[in-house]
């Protein structure tokens, strides 16, 4: 079994699909070639001829297996609606190098409980999380500049937004008001 705690190799994207079986991403809209996709002993691997850069627009768009994604380090960008209508998607691994989560990069993921934001980000978009409404426990880095007013829109089953201790002005700044109880800080953020 692959550690989910490791990340892929530059040229990989690692995943789990629900029924066990191969998913079918649309392989334009990577930064590489696509040469290989194959799924064994519990995990799929996605390889290209050369690093990944970006993930391009709707990438995974209605993968409705896709149950978990790794994204690799080196990845800067990951675009609009990649994973968006993955409905069994419930766990996300965005490496550090990744400095924007764009608009609705990860919108309507039924099942996605919480995410960790990368220490990389530095802006997250208008609805990249909207419609995720099991969306329970989010986790923010220190140096997050932007968070666009509705990036968690209709995330209604926020109950956690952890934040590395002293940053809760910080945040506050950068949240909806109505998130803003949700805030608490802890000591060690890891990621």
């Amino acid at each position: 079994m692959v550690n989910i705690q490791t990340l892929p190799s530059a040229n990989q994207i690692w995943y789990t699909s629900s029924d066990g079986a191969v998913i079918n991403p649309s392989a334009r809209y990577f930064s590489a070639r696509l040469v290989s996709n194959t799924y064994e002993q519990g995990w799929g691997v996605i390889t290209f001829n050369k690093p990944l850069t970006d993930i391009g627009w709707n990438a995974f768009f209605e993968c409705k297996t896709l149950k978990s994604v790794v994204f690799p380090l080196g990845v800067v960008e990951i675009a609009n609606g990649v994973c968006k209508g993955c409905t069994a998607l419930d766990k996300v691994v965005i490496p550090d190098s990744v400095t924007k989560i764009v608009e609705e990069a990860f919108s309507h993921l039924s099942t996605l409980s919480s995410i960790v934001i990368p220490k990389g980000v530095k802006k997250i978009e208008s609805c990249a999380f909207n419609k995720c409404c099991n969306l329970d426990s989010i986790t923010l880095p220190v140096g997050v500049n932007k968070i666009d007013e509705n990036a968690f829109h209709n995330c209604n089953g926020i109950q956690t937004i952890y934040v590395p201790a002293k940053k809760t002005d910080y945040y506050k700044q950068r949240l909806n008001s109505n998130l803003h109880d949700k805030i608490v800080e802890i000591e060690s953020v890891k990621l």
